[in-house]
């Protein structure tokens, strides 16, 4: 879903869509619509989480890159440059910080 948040970033919209296997559930989505998701389970399959926290911590990022990129070139005249983020090891280790924290509770 990050790689999905900045396309949309760029875009304006796009899609947001389940990451659980086997489910292909997405929905068509503005940018700034995204934190509407945030925690939402899958409306298919009722898993995971559609924009998870990890998942806000991107768009926040895009977000703000977004900002200063208007401020500086409000007209978008300058050449841009388009950079993909690989953030999917940020979710596995958050998931595994997790499980870290549970197995020290108990």
């Amino acid at each position: 879903m990050k790689d999905d948040i900045l396309q949309l970033a760029r875009a304006k919209n796009g899609s947001v869509h389940c990451d659980e296997a086997g489910c292909r559930w997405s929905e068509p989505v503005e940018f700034a619509d995204v934190p509407n998701w945030h925690k939402k389970p899958c409306p298919k399959c009722g898993r995971g989480e559609i924009v998870s926290d990890a998942d806000m911590i991107v768009f926040r990022l895009a977000e703000a890159v977004l900002t200063v990129s208007n401020d500086i070139d409000p007209e978008g005249k300058l050449p841009r440059q388009t950079y993909i983020v690989n953030t999917a090891p940020m979710r596995t280790a958050n998931k595994q910080h997790d499980t870290d924290c549970t197995k020290e509770a108990k």
